[in-house]
């Protein structure tokens, strides 16, 4: 089981690093986007390019839990400590996955449902644009604190790939 789970572990440090890089791509070239083009072009592109970080995210934090998190607590005896790198490996991908949930299936669709009341209305007017201008940006900041924080617990735990990946090898070698 340890040579099989230094490879998954291995597999889930590269979907994690792959989705981290993505994101920090994503983070660092969207700007451009709205110096060359219109703010709606430019959204619309941004909002394209959020649905598939959404979706590499959830194969990321996904894939990294069922490599090795879940194999780590299947094998977990009762008698183990309360506390163990192990435990907030899988509390920190868990809380990766709770934030991918809230980004794709509650964040994404109220966004995308206010743009399109935006976009659809003939011309709209007074307090029905201001109500619907402030959603668009309330979940809009909430969009972007959830991936920075996304962004956040990739790093985290890829470097707790590393300690997971020395207790592995001192538990074989002990």
């Amino acid at each position: 089981m340890d040579a099989r789970q230094m490879v998954w572990d291995r597999i889930s440090f590269i979907l994690l690093a792959l989705w981290l890089g993505m994101s920090l791509g994503f983070a660092t070239t969207s700007p451009l986007l709205f110096d060359y083009l219109s703010r709606v072009t430019a959204g619309g592109i941004a909002g394209k390019m959020v649905e598939r970080l959404d979706l590499v995210a959830w194969i990321a934090f996904g894939g990294g839990w069922l490599l090795s998190a879940l194999p780590r607590w299947l094998q977990q005896s009762p008698n183990s400590l309360p506390v163990t790198s192990s435990k907030l490996w899988n509390f920190a991908i868990l809380t990766a996955l709770i934030f991918c949930f809230g980004s794709s299936f509650i964040l994404t669709p109220k966004l995308n449902s206010t743009l399109a009341a935006l976009t659809t209305l003939p011309t709209p007017t007074g307090s029905i644009l201001v109500e619907l201008t402030e959603s668009r940006d309330q979940a809009h900041r909430f969009s972007v604190q959830f991936f920075i924080i996304r962004m956040v617990l990739a790093v985290a735990l890829l470097w707790g790939l590393t300690r997971l990946q020395k207790d592995l090898a001192s538990s074989k070698g002990g």
